[in-house]
């Protein structure tokens, strides 16, 4: 028996609610940037063929596997990701302004970020970053490039 559609939204933004939860209790989310973007973005529509408690853990998700099972693409633990986000220093929630450069620690890792007006990217932006972009830009949820051979 599968749940209807009202119940699996329902579940979803609990399974949500909570995960912010957790990634406050343990410092991932600390900018109200981050916790917007975590509240609102429903992470189970990028993985639509797992159970929605398999979306919401603070884990990988795998959404493609070789013949052999080897995991080939997976989504970031949300962990991670408002690590990431949190690195960029976010200061809204609608977006940057013009070009931006921030440090970030730890420099063995990273030196800097950049953060680019989606409408100006730089020349240099490696194909499959600007694809991911412009996909974004249009609205798509998922998108696909393949690798030079």
């Amino acid at each position: 028996m599968t749940a209807s559609p009202a119940t699996e939204v329902s579940d979803a933004s609990r399974l949500r609610r909570r995960l912010v939860q957790q990634l406050h209790a343990h410092n991932h989310i600390r900018s109200a940037a981050v916790e917007h973007a975590f509240r609102t973005v429903p992470r189970h529509v990028f993985a639509p063929e797992v159970r929605l408690p398999v979306s919401y853990a603070d884990d990988i998700v795998p959404t493609c596997h070789a013949d052999d099972g080897t995991i080939t693409s997976s989504i970031s633990a949300p962990s991670l990701r408002a690590d990431m986000l949190e690195a960029a220093h976010p200061t809204s929630q609608s977006g940057t302004a013009a070009e931006e450069e921030r440090r970030v620690s730890p420099p063995d890792k990273c030196t800097r970020w950049k953060v680019w007006d989606p409408a100006a990217l730089p020349d240099g932006l490696v194909p499959y970053t600007r694809s991911a972009i412009e996909g974004i830009k249009n609205g798509e949820l998922y998108s696909e490039t393949g690798w030079p051979a």
